[in-house]
């Protein structure tokens, strides 16, 4: 019996359709051509299915991209080979980049991304997929081996890795004369280059040799070539080795028929798995299910080296360094390196975690088969580097430009900003308006376009405009409109003038507004003269954009195309997508995210049919306008709550049915705050200000109290100038904000200053009749967005917290509220209550057990004796902590209170896990925290700092807040996945330390959920 594994390789790049010089998706998956032996990826999954023959199938990161925005109902047919046992997925990296040439953390993520995709789309458990194909099997033992060995991957390390037979013959860096230029020449049928090896050096990896001889026979062109293969496994049968496995490994684009490759190479694959299907001493095999019944054949040491064409024939090397260090491709290295550093560089300056996270997901993308050359086959034509190469690290240079947004996030100062500026390093300056809401980027060379747009209306960063992941084919320029297939268009892309080169003027530079002239300069274009005056206010979450055309011009369309949270599209294609429409405005919904566009009232202007649906991750509207002067205003949150011009409205990020819901207070009335800070507040010197703007934006809200921030334009009269900033202000319907006032003021007495990096917001007075405490805006980044980044150094990140914390704890500072053991039972005697009251289906397999752990809990704080009361926050979660290069702000002061430390650092220890884990469960990866390391930093800094401080209840505190959110969030109406519960209450039981002898923990008695502790 010969056992043969057939391993195909699917990779494409984020691509589309409506190539005029290549096939596109649908051309790839088979949904176009011939209906006789269709080429394309489909069909020929389809044949294994009809045949019954397994096959081990990878498919790359990029292309389940694009699978799932394009065509996501072909997971289903994947998932259908899985059902019928016939299919192992393989594992690699998420975009193909050569992994030699990267560091060990983004190669890590690059095969954790790749996993994650797998468990999102397909709902395959990482912990199955035990192959891995190395990105153009470029191998190096010491590089590689101990990264795919890691405990770190999502599947706890890789068993076997797919090479070439070759790498099996040393080369000793001589390749002249070695082994393995000798079975390279003579192309011995060898038994050793069919059986599995133990990688010497390797961890226990085992290398399963790819054969050159069934790469060159499959799919068998005539009845001689298939006769041929059949001698080949014939041969390897007679030899009863039960280890032997001849292994066919590559590109499924060969076998399928697309990519440039025969289309009637279907044909002929049909008829070698119908060989397959009729020969009964054949045995295909999933690599997974034969090798846990076989054992490595021994021991081999495995050199540099990847496929002979690739090393010897297109001159590549053994080592890729022929095609990696190619000296004409000196600028395109310069321009990844230069990427890189300006994502670590807004790493350490503290920027937005999340937009940093997907500043890395798009460098990721254009590390796409790094350095990939056009091979000749005649030596006066030397390879050189590949059309699509050299645009994807050209496009490398827009992780430039996140990085600053990100930094932007961090630093936004309340005020409105124009500038013209080179923000991506391309050579060509940009227009860039921003805001603290808002920044967007417009190309002046490349049609006066908006070809990218931040919002920062959330709690992270993300991109509402532009798609730049997406496939750019050949073209190297940044920001330029692609014409074919029609792809990232950005917005105000003014049809059939999507080239045309404009100047941009800036009227007002910095302060309440921004605005700045886009005038059309091409020389031949009708629109030679056209203006667009682009207008952005401090306080606005919206662009106004006008128009003034030539009179010659009586009609233009413009396209829009919007990419609602474009980190989330690529992640999830369209699920929880949807369109949004007004009376005079349309846009998208994704999440949380909302982006719109609005047409002037009383125009002539009218919807109009973009050319396509989409482009790229991008969803199209256009307008068509038979004014010559005409205006659009393009936002995010939600239209509806933004005013119209010189009247004040309330804006709000929350959604339409939230927003419903925010309390009337006349806190959140513009007029009434108006006349407030003119009447209380004076400006620098020393006169009452005259407050001329006030724009309000509900930060959080609640039904009796609601966290405001006003963005205000102040005049000091006497010095005859004006600034901006913005305000936070507090509103409860009870009489608390006294008491949030009187504590912040103590506590700036006592040193949160901010002098030593450790503050709290400047209270700027408590105004009883409006029941509002208002304060400065605290900077920095609330600590939860630092979840977003893989990358967090957790521990260093929690240092200067403990030491806020120990300020705090040894204050001096008093407030009339203790939480007494009283207080305390009454709480959870009321979560018991609403426990007993509720029939939450998400809750009832583990209610019986969240008693029981509430009741040990009561039990162990009424045990305590006498202890030292301080003065504690009471609500330190990751949404009230704020930071910046090692400096603290922390705010919401409601619930501070008299009470043991301990209960603060519980608090905000199970909260840093329980983010965690919601945010990396909720996109299929496991939470990257490590929750010993997290407690032991913050603890040893705590313990260092603080006087000898009592912290016996602080895993009591622990369990009663993983308790304590499934509560809220029972409380909440919302509902939480049953695994995610189990497990939080098994960390509870840990903390207590009450699991009870024989009783079978619940996250043995289920399903795992994808989680690392």
């Amino acid at each position: 019996m010969a056992s043969l594994a057939i391993v195909h390789h699917a990779n494409q790049y984020v691509i589309a359709d409506g190539y005029g010089d290549r096939q596109g998706m649908s051309d790839i998956l088979g949904l176009r051509g011939p209906t006789s032996h269709p080429a394309g990826f489909l069909p020929l999954l389809r044949m294994h299915m009809e045949y019954g023959i397994p096959l081990n199938l990878h498919l790359s990161g990029t292309l389940m991209e694009a699978l799932a925005w394009h065509c996501p109902e072909s997971f289903s047919l994947i998932r259908d080979l899985d059902r019928a046992g016939l299919l192992e997925m393989v594992g690699s990296a998420f975009s193909q980049n050569v992994m030699t040439f990267f560091e060990d953390r983004l190669n890590l993520r690059q095969i954790n991304d790749e996993l994650a995709l797998l468990r999102r789309h397909l709902r395959w458990n990482p912990a199955k997929v035990k192959v891995f194909w190395v990105p153009e099997r470029v191998w190096d033992t010491g590089k590689l081996a101990p990264l795919l060995r890691s405990s770190s991957l999502l599947n706890g390390g890789y068993r076997y890795v797919l090479l070439d037979d070759r790498l099996l013959y040393p080369w000793g860096g001589q390749y002249a004369g070695s082994p393995r230029e000798r079975f390279d020449r003579e192309r011995p049928r060898d038994l050793e280059a069919y059986l599995p090896w133990e990688v010497a050096g390797g961890g226990g990896l085992v290398v399963l040799p790819i054969s050159r001889d069934l790469r060159y026979a499959i799919p068998p062109y005539t009845g001689a070539d298939l006769e041929r293969l059949a001698e080949i496994l014939r041969w390897l049968a007679s030899s009863h080795r039960p280890q032997a496995l001849a292994v066919y490994g590559d590109d499924l684009e060969k076998a399928a028929g697309v990519g440039g490759w025969d289309p009637q190479h279907p044909e002929r694959y049909d008829r070698f798995l119908r060989f397959l299907r009729d020969q009964k001493w054949v045995r295909p095999v999933l690599i997974g299910a034969w090798g846990a019944e076989r054992s490595p054949a021994g021991v081999r040491n495995v050199e540099r080296g990847t496929f002979f064409e690739l090393a010897r024939s297109w001159s590549a090397g053994e080592d890729y360094c022929g095609w990696y260090e190619d000296p004409d491709c000196a600028k395109h290295r310069a321009y990844v390196q230069r990427s890189e550093r300006a994502l670590r560089e807004a790493e350490q300056a503290g920027a937005d975690p999340a937009l940093l996270d997907l500043g890395w997901k798009h460098f990721l993308h254009c590390c796409y088969e790094t350095a990939w050359h056009e091979a000749y086959f005649s030596p006066e034509h030397r390879p050189r580097l590949a059309g699509f190469a050299a645009a994807l690290t050209s496009h490398a240079r827009s992780a430039i430009m996140i990085a600053r947004a990100a930094r932007w996030a961090t630093e936004r100062d309340g005020a409105a900003h124009a500038e013209s500026v080179d923000i991506d390093e391309d050579g060509s300056p940009e227009l860039v308006l921003k805001n603290s809401h808002l920044l967007a980027v417009f190309s002046p060379r490349w049609g006066g376009r908006l070809t990218c747009l931040f919002d920062f209306t959330g709690r992270s960063g993300r991109i509402v405009v532009g798609n730049l992941s997406d496939d750019w084919n050949l073209q190297e320029d940044l920001h330029r409109y692609m014409d074919c297939p029609r792809n990232h268009p950005g917005a105000l892309a003014d049809v059939g003038h999507e080239h045309d080169r404009h100047v941009a003027a800036i009227a007002e530079s910095s302060g309440r507004s921004a605005r700045a002239i886009l005038c059309n300069v091409e020389g031949d274009s009708p629109l030679r003269g056209a203006e667009k005056a682009v207008r952005l206010a401090a306080g606005d979450a919206y662009l106004s954009v006008s128009y003034a055309l030539p009179p010659a011009v009586r009609r233009l369309s413009t396209e829009v195309c919007f990419s609602p949270d474009y980190a989330r599209l690529l992640r999830l294609g369209p699920k929880g997508l949807s369109s949004l429409s007004g009376p005079r405005w349309r846009g998208w919904r994704n999440g949380g995210t909302r982006v719109w566009l609005r047409i002037g009232p009383r125009q002539s202007m009218l919807w109009d049919t973009p050319h396509q649906e989409r482009s790229g991750h991008g969803l199209n509207l256009r307008v068509t306008s038979f004014s010559r002067r005409f205006r659009l205003d393009l936002g995010v949150g939600s239209p509806s709550a933004v005013s119209a011009p010189g009247r004040p409205a309330i804006a709000t990020a929350a959604p339409a049915s939230e927003a419903r819901c925010v309390p009337q207070a006349s806190a959140a009335d513009p007029r009434v705050v108006r006349r407030l800070l003119s009447r209380h507040f004076r400006a620098p010197s020393g006169v009452p200000a005259e407050v001329r703007e006030c724009r309000i934006r509900v930060l959080k809200h609640h039904h009796d109290r609601l966290i405001l921030q006003y963005d205000v334009a102040v005049a000091d009269k006497r010095r005859g100038t004006q600034f901006e900033g913005s305000l936070v202000g507090a509103w409860r319907q009870d009489e608390r904000g006294k008491q949030i006032y009187e504590v912040m003021r103590a506590l700036r007495q006592s040193g949160f200053d901010g002098a030593s990096g450790l503050s709290v917001p400047q209270p700027l007075g408590y105004f009883p009749r409006i029941q509002l405490v208002m304060m400065e805006k605290a900077g920095g980044s609330l600590l939860r967005q630092w979840i977003y980044n893989p990358r967090t150094d957790w521990p260093a990140m929690l240092t200067p917290v403990a030491r806020w914390l120990v300020k705090l704890h040894t204050s001096g500072v008093r407030v009339s509220k203790q939480l007494t053991a009283k207080e305390e039972t009454s709480a959870i005697q009321g979560w018991l209550a609403d426990l007993a009251a509720s029939d939450a289906p998400w809750l009832a397999h583990e209610r019986e057990r969240i008693g029981e752990l509430l009741d040990e809990i009561l039990a162990r704080l009424s045990q305590r004796g006498p202890r030292d009361l301080r003065l504690i926050h009471g609500d330190c979660h990751l949404e009230n902590i704020l930071v910046r290069n090692g400096e603290v702000a922390v705010v919401d002061w409601e619930h501070a209170a008299m009470a043991d430390p301990a209960l603060d650092l519980g608090f905000l220890l199970a909260q840093v896990e329980i983010q965690s884990d919601r945010y990396w469960w909720g996109r299929g990866l496991a939470s990257l925290l490590d929750p010993e390391g997290l407690t032991r930093a913050l603890l040893d800094e705590y313990c260092r700092t603080a006087p000898g401080p009592s912290l016996a209840l602080l895993p009591v505190y622990q369990a009663r807040t993983y308790v304590q959110h499934i509560v809220h969030t029972l409380r909440m109406k919302g509902r939480e996945d049953p695994s995610h519960v189990t497990r939080w209450l098994d960390r509870a039981a840990d903390r207590l330390g009450s699991a009870q002898d024989g009783r079978v923990r619940a996250d043995r008695r289920q399903p795992s959920t994808p989680v690392m502790q």
